[in-house]
C-alpha cells in the first residue's frame, strides 16, 4: 500500500515526501504511520490536482466522528453522482449514508467495494451496482479508509478514557463509605453509562448457602425489566461458571452456548463476559455483563480490574458488619457489667437489709429506724444508679458526648468528689450488716486517676458482695497501697471461701475484665487460716 494516496491523486506533481498521519495502530493512540509515494523525475511545471479530488481531500481533513464521515460520504456521492451510498466499518455498523435509510440498505441490491487502509479492511463501501466507475477507483476506498482510521482511533481513544474513567469512578466509591447494596448499584449503573453494556448483573454469592448466587444488583435494560431479588445456582449459568471456577467466561455469541441462560421476558443478548469477584481464592460474586457484539480483550481486562475493587469493597462491607456486630455485643457486655456491678450489688444490699428490717425493729426501735435509713439511702441510691443507665441507653446521648466507660455514673462523681477511701467507707457502711467488723488500711495509698479508682471501688464492691451474700463472712478487711508504678488493693475476709462454680460468674468475669482493661491483673486466694483474698494490681500509669 506504499503511495497509494500519491499514486491517483497526483501522478504529476513534485516528488512526495514520507507524509506522517496521527492514526492508531494496535492499542495505541498517536503514533505515526508512514505513508510514503516512489519518486517520480520533477517535470517542468507541476499539474494540482483536480478540483474534486481537491474538495475530498478539504471534506477528509475536516472529518472527525460520526458527521465527519457523514460529510465525506456526502461529497463523494456528489462527485461520483451517485443515488445513494453508505459506509459500513469494520464491526458491521453503518457510521454514514446519503440517500439513503440503514432499514432500507439491506433491501437494496448493492455493490460492496472494500475500504482498506495499510493493508487491513476497515470497512466496506455500499454502493448502487450500476454506480459510476470514478467511485469504484482505487482512490476513493483508499480516502474512505483513512476516514475510517482515524475514527477508529478516537473511538478506541474515547473507548480508552472512559474505561479509566469507569475504573477511577469505582475506586472512589468504595471510599464513600456507602452502603454495599447502594455501592454496587452506582458501580453498576457506571459500567453501563461508560462503557455502554445493554446489561449489568453484580450477583454475590451466599454466605449461608454457597451454592447460590443472589441477583439483586442490575444495570442497563435489566433494571427496569426484572423487579427484586433472583437466586441462580452456581451448576448453572454461565455466571455460575464464572463462580464456580473463579474464570472469566467469555461467550461472543450466546446462541453457540448451552450454558446462556435468558431471563424470562426479555430480549436475549448477542454476547455475555462473567468476571468472578475474587478475595484470594474465594469467589465473593460475578460481574456480569451483555451485549450485542462481542468482547474484545480490552472489555475483559476493564472488568477483571473493576471486579478487583468491588471485591475490595465486598470485603470491607463484611468487616464493618463485623466490627458493628461485635461492637453491639461490647456495649451490651458493658452494659450488663454495670448492671450487675452498680444496681445488683445495691438491690442485694436492700434485700438484706429488707430480711433483717422486722428483727431490728423488734429488738429494738431505734435499730429499726437505723436500719429504715440506710434502706432508704440505698434506694435513692440504686435510682440514681438506675437513671444514670438508662441516659446511657438513651440515643440522643451520643450526641452529648457521653463515654462508653460509664462517665455519667455517680460512682466517678463520688470519686471525684470525695476520693477513693471516703466513696469506701461509705460503701461499706451501707452494703454491710450491722455487726460485722470491717477494718481499712489507705495508709500507704496516694490518690490516683479517676479511671484507676473506680476499678479499685468495683471491684471491692464485688469482693465485699460475694463475703457478705455467699461467703457468711464475719470479718473484711480492705487495704489499699502504691508502689512501683503498681496499685494493689487486697480485700480479705474470714468466710467459707468462694464455691469453685461461682469462679466463671458474671461478679467474678467483671471484676478480671475491668482490671485487664487497664492492664492490671485480678487473683483470688485463699485467705489464712480461712477465708478469701482478693488481690488486684493495676498500673498507676494508664493509657
Amino acid at each position: 500500500m506504499r503511495g497509494l494516496l500519491a499514486l491517483d491523486l497526483m501522478t504529476k506533481a513534485r516528488p512526495i515526501q514520507p507524509l506522517r498521519i496521527a492514526a492508531a495502530t494496535g492499542d495505541t493512540v498517536g503514533e505515526s504511520l508512514m505513508v510514503e509515494a516512489p519518486a517520480v523525475p520533477e517535470p517542468k511545471q507541476a499539474s494540482r490536482p483536480p478540483a474534486g479530488m481537491l474538495t475530498l481531500l478539504e471534506a477528509l481533513s475536516a472529518s472527525a466522528g460520526s458527521e465527519g464521515l457523514q460529510l465525506l460520504l456526502q461529497r463523494v456521492s456528489s462527485q461520483a453522482n451517485l443515488r445513494w451510498s453508505a459506509l459500513i466499518d469494520e464491526r458491521g455498523d453503518c457510521v454514514a449514508q446519503v440517500g439513503v435509510t440503514e432499514d432500507q440498505l439491506e433491501a437494496l441490491d448493492s455493490a460492496r467495494l472494500s475500504v482498506i487502509w495499510v493493508d487491513q479492511q476497515v470497512g466496506w463501501l455500499l454502493l448502487p451496482l450500476d454506480a459510476a466507475a470514478s467511485a469504484r477507483s482505487r482512490a476513493i476506498p483508499q480516502l474512505l479508509g483513512l476516514a475510517l482510521s482515524l475514527e477508529q482511533a478516537q473511538r478506541q481513544e474515547r473507548a480508552r478514557a472512559e474505561r479509566y474513567r469507569l475504573i477511577a469512578q469505582v475506586s472512589a466509591l468504595i471510599s464513600t463509605g456507602i452502603d454495599l447494596d447502594m455501592l454496587l448499584e452506582r458501580a453498576a449503573d457506571a459500567v453501563h453509562e461508560r462503557l455502554g453494556y445493554a446489561n449489568v448483573d453484580i450477583p454475590l454469592i451466599d454466605p449461608q448457602r454457597p451454592e447460590e448466587l443472589v441477583v439483586r444488583i442490575r444495570g442497563g435494560s435489566y433494571k427496569q425489566q426484572i423487579k427484586g431479588e433472583d437466586r441462580i445456582p452456581i451448576a448453572q449459568g454461565i455466571m455460575g461458571a464464572a463462580a464456580r471456577t473463579g474464570h472469566t467466561q467469555r461467550v461472543d455469541n450466546v446462541a453457540l452456548d448451552p450454558r446462556y441462560v435468558c431471563p424470562p421476558g426479555v430480549t436475549p443478548a448477542v454476547a455475555e463476559l462473567a468476571v468472578p469477584i475474587v478475595h484470594r481464592s474465594e469467589v465473593l460474586g460475578v460481574l456480569n455483563v451483555e451485549g450485542d457484539r462481542a468482547f474484545d480483550q480490552n472489555d475483559v481486562i476493564t472488568l477483571e480490574i473493576v471486579a478487583e475493587h468491588l471485591a475490595t469493597a465486598i470485603l470491607n462491607a463484611r468487616l464493618h458488619r463485623r466490627a458493628r456486630q461485635a461492637a453491639v455485643i461490647a456495649e451490651r457486655q458493658r452494659l450488663a457489667r454495670e448492671l450487675h456491678d452498680n444496681v445488683t450489688q445495691i438491690l442485694a444490699s436492700i434485700n438484706l437489709i429488707a430480711q433483717s428490717l422486722a428483727g431490728g425493729w423488734q429488738r429494738d426501735p431505734a435499730e429499726g429506724l437505723k436500719r429504715t435509713d440506710r434502706l432508704q439511702e440505698l434506694v435513692r441510691q440504686a435510682l440514681v444508679e438506675m437513671r444514670a443507665l438508662l441516659r446511657e441507653l438513651s440515643p440522643s446521648s451520643q450526641h452529648r458526648g457521653q463515654s462508653k466507660k460509664s462517665q455519667n455514673l455517680v460512682a466517678r462523681a463520688q470519686l471525684r468528689r470525695e476520693g477513693l477511701a471516703s466513696t469506701l467507707e461509705r460503701l461499706i457502711r451501707l452494703t454491710t450488716p450491722e455487726g460485722m467488723h470491717t477494718r481499712m488500711d489507705f495508709s500507704g495509698y496516694e490518690p490516683q486517676s479517676v479511671e484507676i479508682e473506680e476499678v479499685l471501688l468495683r471491684v471491692c464492691q464485688e469482693a465485699l458482695s460475694k463475703a457478705v451474700q455467699h461467703a457468711r463472712a464475719r470479718r473484711i478487711s480492705v487495704s489499699a497501697r502504691v508502689g512501683n508504678h503498681h496499685v494493689e488493693m487486697v480485700i480479705a475476709d474470714d468466710g467459707c471461701g468462694i464455691d469453685p462454680a461461682a469462679q466463671h460468674g458474671l461478679g467474678l468475669m467483671s471484676m478480671r475484665d475491668r482490671a485487664v482493661e487497664l492492664g492490671g491483673v485480678v487473683q483470688i486466694l485463699p485467705g489464712s487460716p480461712k477465708g478469701t483474698r482478693v488481690l488486684l494490681k493495676l498500673p498507676t500509669s494508664v493509657a
